[in-house]
């Protein structure tokens, strides 16, 4: 019992050190429809974005509605 123990202790610390030393940061949708931009607008593009995130925000407000 104390050298499965011992077995389960080495192996976890193993992996455990394999790991990457901070975690990713990635730009990929994992749990979201959309992603959302982190880089630099260009000129313009920053009122744009607000306003076509507001109408996208409308939009799924309005389906959250008719889903009750």
């Amino acid at each position: 019992m104390f050298n499965r123990f011992i077995l389960a202790s080495c192996l976890l610390a193993t992996l455990s050190a394999c790991g990457p030393a901070e975690p990713k940061r990635s730009s990929s949708c994992h749990w979201w429809n959309s992603c959302s931009y982190d880089g630099p607008y260009d000129s313009g593009e920053a009122g744009y974005a607000q306003d076509e995130a507001a109408r996208l925000n409308q939009e799924q407000a309005a389906k959250l509605k008719q889903q009750r």
